[in-house]
């Protein structure tokens, strides 16, 4: 990455260049991602360019207030098209729960099966103080549920953990363990063959190959998605940080930075209380 456009930390530019290619899904990244894979389908880990989208819609998700506070685990116990099958029709339930509740749909994903492990799903989510109760009463539920069309209920466990005191450094510690499958070669600038650990170690990240995924690893729901980025840059409420280069620290890269954004912004929209005196 040049000194030319090499963006200075948690400042309101927009990131170089380099990290917008990066997001768009060049056949070849730039360094220190140069031969890194795009989609992580077929493979034992989760891609650079995935991994940053899901850093991405995370940071959008706070910069509109909503810290990711909800932490979700389901396993199944079916064959791979049916257990994706399975997930999907929760997170359509879900959705559905969300618009009913009157609350924001927000949550990332992501699927894992490590060796001697089931299949599973981790899922990070955002659910309002007070929806927390019902959430944890209609997960559980929903999730025993048969297929209407199988009369199957593929879901052999699941565990919900809700935080009403969630905070940034909860969320970035579930964040980085869903995300413990990155590739170990992401950060190395040689021969992407050895596996360095640079950048996942730097960020505290284990970078363990979480087992072949079949279909698609990762997803994010619609209101932190690429389009719902797009149109809150627009509206200049929000970029992509790109914070993590060389010299970036741990502290800079799991900090609060949007969600004081949108402390700054709520505080400009609130008129003030104290009188005028002209």
């Amino acid at each position: 990455m040049s000194a030319k456009t090499k963006a200075s930390k948690l400042n309101d530019s927009p990131p170089p260049a380099e990290w917008a290619e990066l997001r768009g899904g060049p056949d070849n990244l730039y360094i220190p991602f140069s031969g890194m894979p795009i989609r992580s389908k077929g493979s034992r880990y989760i891609s650079a360019a995935e991994f940053f989208r899901l850093y991405d819609a995370v940071q959008l998700a706070n910069s509109y207030g909503w810290l990711m506070n909800a932490e979700l685990t389901i396993s199944f116990g079916g064959s791979d098209a049916r257990s994706q099958n399975a997930f999907r029709l929760f997170l359509a339930r879900y959705r559905a729960w969300c618009d009913y509740q009157q609350v924001p749909c927000v949550y990332v994903y992501v699927w894992e099966r490590p060796p001697n492990t089931r299949l599973h799903a981790h899922l990070q989510l955002h659910i309002p103080d007070n929806a927390q109760g019902k959430a944890a009463v209609w997960t559980p539920q929903t999730l025993e549920l048969a297929d209407p069309t199988n009369r199957e209920c593929l879901v052999v466990d699941k565990k919900l953990v809700v935080r009403k005191s969630a905070n940034v450094v909860s969320q970035w510690a579930w964040f980085r363990y869903i995300t413990k499958g990155i590739d170990p070669r992401i950060g190395w600038q040689g021969d992407v063959g050895v596996e360095n650990y640079q950048f996942a170690r730097r960020f505290g990240i284990r970078g363990v190959a979480q087992g072949i995924i079949p279909f698609k690893r990762t997803g994010r729901s619609l209101q932190i998605s690429d389009r719902a980025q797009r149109l809150a840059i627009i509206r200049g409420e929000f970029h992509p940080v790109g914070a993590m280069d060389g010299n970036s620290t741990f502290e800079e890269t799991w900090s609060d930075y949007w969600y004081r954004q949108f402390q700054l912004r709520k505080e400009r929209a609130t008129p003030s209380a104290t009188p005028r005196l002209f």
